[in-house]
């Protein structure tokens, strides 16, 4: 599989040989995965649970039970570098972060989940950051993603895994599955911070065994194209689908397969759990600690197929 390599191009070769033939076209669709880098020795970036895109275009990666967030910078040779990790002071005791998103350059909403059954909610924790750390800030700004308008509570560690954000509004996904008519369906709620109110949606999954893990977004102010990870296991596929950010009453979204890569990666594939946009794709960042670790954390770079442009860097 290519490595990352500068502005993610590759080297072209001259070829002063005579003209032949041209190859007859690939059996299978071209490859998706246009780059990949490592973060070793494992310990030094340990369970990465969410990915997001600071103003300014700097990449944040956060640890799902160490607080801290790690900058991702490119190197002088293309390779993403990540710097000394940041400090996240007053996470609430038993809650681990999940995902995240950047309202702007100073402001960062994370998704929790809990180790506790029977759970009504599960807290959205807005932080300030600066150079010196990163600070939850007091509990009178969290919102909280609700389970009672879909009859359901969360397993234990079952939570707001997917968290993106459009003009303020947050788009947060449970990684938690019920059924609906007949549908494998995920909550899905759009949070309006003015209202401090909840709309209720659900996505339809495209697997039998698959979860939302992360999600990255787009658009506004109507409407917000949501790419996400859904995964379990073997099952690593990117989908995509709209969601309606003006008020509206809840739907069932039906989401699109834009991309298997779990046929690519293998029988035993890493566990993805952060996603953002890139220059002309996303980026997927891997969690490396399920009981014990698993290698370095990974990073893709995800080109999606002609046609389907994920959501650009805004700034």
């Amino acid at each position: 599989m290519r490595r990352f390599a500068l502005a993610w191009t590759l080297a072209l070769t001259a070829c002063t040989a005579a003209p032949v033939a041209p190859p007859p076209p690939p059996a299978t669709a071209p490859s998706r995965i246009a780059g990949q880098a490592e973060f070793p020795p494992p310990e030094a970036m340990v369970g990465i649970s969410g990915l997001a895109v600071r103003p300014g275009g700097v990449h944040y990666a956060v640890s799902e039970r160490e607080p801290t967030l790690f900058p991702i910078h490119a190197g002088a040779n293309g390779q993403p570098i990540a710097k000394a990790p940041l400090e996240i002071r007053g996470v609430p005791e038993g809650l681990d972060l999940e995902s995240m998103t950047f309202l702007d350059a100073n402001t960062i909403v994370f998704g929790t989940e809990a180790d506790a059954e029977g759970r009504t909610t599960d807290a959205l924790l807005y932080a300030s950051i600066s150079d010196d750390g990163v600070t939850i800030l007091d509990e009178k700004t969290r919102a909280f993603f609700p389970y009672e308008p879909y009859g359901i509570r969360p397993d234990p560690n079952r939570g707001v895994e997917g968290l993106c954000s459009i003009d303020a509004k947050l788009i947060a996904a449970s990684e938690q599955t019920f059924e609906q008519d007949g549908r494998r369906v995920a909550p899905l709620g759009v949070y309006d911070p003015l209202t401090r109110g909840w709309t209720s949606h659900t996505v339809a999954l495209t697997s039998e065994t698959g979860k939302i893990s992360a999600l990255a977004c787009a658009g506004g102010p109507a409407h917000a194209e949501v790419w996400a990870i859904e995964r379990h296991y073997e099952v690593v596929r990117v989908i995509r689908f709209s969601v309606p950010l003006a008020a509206q009453g809840p739907q069932r979204i039906e989401a699109e397969l834009v991309t298997d890569l779990g046929t690519e990666l293998g029988p035993k594939p890493k566990n993805f759990e952060g996603l953002a946009p890139a220059a002309k794709g996303l980026y997927l960042i891997s969690d490396n600690s399920y009981g014990q670790l698993d290698g370095p954390t990974t990073l893709l770079y995800y080109v999606p197929p002609t046609g389907k442009a994920a959501p650009a860097l805004s700034w």
